[in-house]
This record gives C-alpha cells, structure tokens and sequence, in this order.
C-alpha cells in the first residue's frame, strides 16, 4: 500500500486530545476526516516517543 496525505498539525493534536478524552480511534477518525489506522498510528508513534512526527 502506498503511503496517504500526511496529517496537518491541528489534526495531529485534535487525535491526542480525543485519546486523552478516551474517545475510540473511529470516533476521533470521524472527527478529524482521517483513516482509523492513520489515528492508531499517531498515538502509537506519541506514545513511543512523546512526538508525532518521525
């Protein structure tokens, strides 16, 4: 698979600020108008390495 649109800023933060409200990753994926997996990837990368960018 190829790799999608990058995630902005303002999107990144809207994802950690959902998860901090406990929000599922399809709710906060509707939200941000994002992939499901383009979520769980977010928090997992912050979660690793307190950033969201590599």
């Amino acid at each position: 698979m190829g790799k999608g649109k990058e995630l902005m800023e303002f999107q990144k933060g809207a994802i950690l600020y959902g998860h901090r409200l406990s929000h599922s990753c399809r709710k906060i994926a509707e939200t941000v108008e994002c992939g499901s997996s383009a979520v769980s990837t977010c928090i997992r990368r912050y979660k690793a390495t307190g950033f969201t960018d590599i």
